[in-house]
Order: structure tokens, then C-alpha cells, then sequence
């Protein structure tokens, strides 16, 4: 039982990682985007 939740709680680790960078990533973007064209 404790290796499944492990794994479980594994998976659910990485995804909140994933998402986490994704957003940080569009964020980073969306600024990069306006400081540009306020240049």
C-alpha cells in the first residue's frame, strides 16, 4: 500500500511541478511581450 501512494502521490508531485513551470513560463512570456512593445 505505502509503495501505491508513493507512486501516487509521485505523479500528482510532478504535475503540480509541470503546471507550475508552465505558468511561470507564460507569465515570464506575457511580460516579455509587453515590455517589448512598450520599447
Amino acid at each position: 500500500m505505502l509503495l501505491k501512494e508513493q507512486v501516487y502521490l509521485g505523479k500528482i508531485f510532478s504535475l503540480l511541478i509541470s503546471t507550475l513551470l508552465i505558468v511561470s513560463c507564460d507569465s515570464d512570456n506575457g511580460k516579455s511581450y509587453t515590455t517589448t512593445e512598450t520599447i
